[in-house]
């Protein structure tokens, strides 16, 4: 039963992954969906006779439990396991599929969806960031350029902005003779097959970019073969962007990634005074900072951090639209405090300025809005009971990469303090102490640096920030508690 839970789990995750990507494919819909719309169906049967196996598990009376009983529900359970497993590793195989129909992947399609977005989506507090950016992707001194902050902040958003500056028509568009943009997806396992099918999908998605053939199947069970098919698939992306100028967009890093590997040319040679006259150049979004100085990109770090009182307040008065907040002389106020609430995060600011956006000339909707942020009661705001899910599932998704259980438990603890406090570094990790997340066995001085590299770790994952004027102490964004709470 707990394998069960474990994997349908996982494969939830992978069916709301497919179905955003789905969501946001080009139209009209091409060719080769039939494959992923039969596999989501087939992912939401497993959940619903998964749940069906669970539920008559718990109605059981556990003490009287015979064997029969036992044996039974854990012969469905195994069977419905074996059928989640199957389409969990079939996942992969939808890759060419989804990759052929997002807005994202053809050169007419990803300028199309650029431009949409900029249309649909208001953008506030990102020109600084991108004017750092292009002053690195236009000099010479920085080969990877790294944007690095919280889940909801704005990176994917700075990184299209940075696309949208090389659109035909855009002053930049003659700098380089490709620009390519891939998302690294997100994978719950960091075991070698992974990362050599992450590899091989994104060597599928830069060669379709590139307009090369395809490069043809991965070995399945082969490990030895598929690190020389790897070699091999790489060289003729490495021969094409050898000898012209790039700009490669790399979306989602959540491991660090080996360029080589997947084909792109060494950057160190084309920049600091290199003698190749071409530009190379890769940007890349991550949450770690951790990553984005494994991946060599510390001199061009971007550290995007949530917006300013008046940048949030711009934002969500276009979600929440100037015309319901001035529909009643309550609601302005109320208006402000839930601003307050999201703490200047662009992902909460949208998410609950859209959901209060038909709630015009009764102030009580906002007012209990405003109690339930207060409370981290996100999904019982009217309006949001999807949205808000959706919302938090975002940001955990850094919680769900920390290291270890320990490191998840020690971070959990930190939703114990109230909304808004600074925490003393010294009697969190005293607390970590006591409840035995850190096992005290190694004396106090090893102890406390135990404690210190978690909140290094938890810092450089942005779920906990550095107090602004007090290195002794962190605090909690209220939207990080609110998804650990």
């Amino acid at each position: 039963m707990s394998d069960l839970q474990s994997e349908v789990s996982k494969l939830s995750a992978m069916g709301r992954d497919v179905q955003s990507r789905v969501a946001a494919r080009a139209r009209p819909p091409v060719s080769g969906m039939g494959s992923v719309d039969n596999w989501l169906k087939r992912s939401a049967a497993i959940d619903k006779e998964a749940k069906r196996v669970s539920d008559d598990y718990a109605a059981m009376c556990l003490p009287r439990l015979n064997f029969w009983s036992r044996y039974s529900i854990g012969r469905r359970a195994s069977r419905k396991l074996h059928k989640a497993r199957q389409l969990v590793q079939q996942r992969e195989s939808l890759e060419d599929a989804l990759a052929a129909s997002s807005s994202m992947t053809r050169s007419r399609g990803r300028y199309e969806a650029v431009q949409e977005r900029q249309i649909e989506t208001m953008v506030v507090g990102m020109d600084p960031y991108l004017n750092q950016a292009l002053r690195h992707i236009d000099g010479d001194e920085v080969g990877v350029i790294g944007i690095c902050g919280m889940g909801g902040v704005g990176k994917t958003t700075l990184l299209r902005k940075i696309l949208g500056e090389f659109l035909p028509g855009k002053e930049r568009n003659k700098d380089f003779h490709k620009v390519i943009w891939a998302v690294v997806y997100k994978k719950s396992t960091a075991t070698v097959d992974a990362m050599d099918n992450d590899i091989a999908r994104l060597q599928n998605d830069i060669a379709r970019e590139l307009g090369l053939p395809p490069l043809g199947k991965m070995p399945a069970d082969d490990d030895d073969c598929s690190k020389q098919v790897l070699q091999q698939r790489a060289q003729p992306i490495h021969e094409y962007l050898s000898t012209r100028n790039f700009l490669l967009l790399l979306d989602d890093l959540w491991s660090p990634l080996e360029l080589k590997s997947i084909g792109i040319p060494d950057l160190n040679s084309t920049c600091g005074g290199g003698v190749s006259r071409l530009k190379h150049k890769v940007v890349l979004t991550s949450r770690s900072e951790a990553v984005c100085g494994q991946m060599k990109a510390a001199p061009g770090l971007i550290d995007v951090q949530c917006l300013n009182d008046d940048d949030a307040w711009s934002l969500f008065e276009f979600n929440a639209t100037k015309q319901t907040i001035e529909s009643h002389t309550a609601i302005g106020r109320l208006a402000r405090q839930v601003m307050s609430e999201c703490q200047g995060l662009p992902l909460a600011l949208n998410t609950i300025g859209r959901a209060l956006s038909t709630k015009s000339g009764d102030p009580k909707p906002w007012k209990e809005a405003y109690e339930k942020l207060r409370n981290a009661r996100h999904s019982e705001i009217t309006g949001m009971e999807k949205d808000s899910a959706a919302m938090l599932h975002r940001i955990k998704i850094s919680y769900d990469y920390l290291p270890s259980q320990m490191v998840k438990d020690c971070f959990l603890s930190c939703s114990l303090w109230p909304e808004d406090c600074y925490i003393e570094k010294a009697k969190l990790i005293e607390c970590w102490l006591g409840l035995g997340f850190i096992a005290g066995s190694f004396g106090i001085d090893d102890d406390m640096d135990i404690g210190m590299n978690i909140i290094t770790s938890l810092n450089e994952a942005h779920l906990l920030d550095p107090a602004d004027d007090d290195s002794t102490k962190v605090r909690m964004h209220d939207m990080i508690r609110a998804m650990s709470l």
